[in-house]
């Protein structure tokens, strides 16, 4: 059987799974729209984290919460799928790093993978393009 978590959050100043935006929406019949997606899926022989959607400051916590600390011995690897992450400031590239560093300190390999041209441009000015390999193709479906 997958394993398999979803995350989904909803535009928030505060952070918050749900705004008080996304509740007035709601009142009026609309459905918000999801900002980020973060999916893990170990159904293979390493952890896929699938990034999707825009990653900044109200919602970067998904992707700390979405990654477990722990690995299953089955699957020491962990690969970081960003090819539909549309949008990241520096506040999820900081959610990014310590995230990799947190599970490469639980001995697990790490690589980051699809990796738009934007936000790898924010990656070289931030200075941290060295930590990653920015030039890592997609994972395939």
């Amino acid at each position: 059987m997958r394993d398999r978590l979803d995350h989904l959050t909803s535009p928030s100043s505060s952070g918050s799974q749900t705004s008080s935006a996304a509740r007035l929406l709601r009142a009026r019949g609309e459905v918000p729209v999801p900002l980020l997606r973060v999916s893990v899926d170990n159904s293979g022989p390493e952890s896929v984290v699938r990034v999707s959607g825009e990653m900044d400051l109200s919602n970067s916590q998904l992707l700390h919460d979405a990654v477990p600390d722990e690995s299953p011995v089955s699957r020491p690897d962990a690969i970081v799928d960003l090819t539909d992450l549309t949008f990241c400031d520096a506040t999820g590239i900081t959610a990014l790093l310590a995230v990799r560093r947190r599970l490469e300190q639980g001995r697990r390999a790490v690589s980051v993978r699809g990796l738009q041209p934007p936000v790898v441009r924010l990656m070289r000015v931030a200075g941290v393009d060295g930590e990653l390999d920015l030039d890592a193709p997609a994972v395939s479906a």
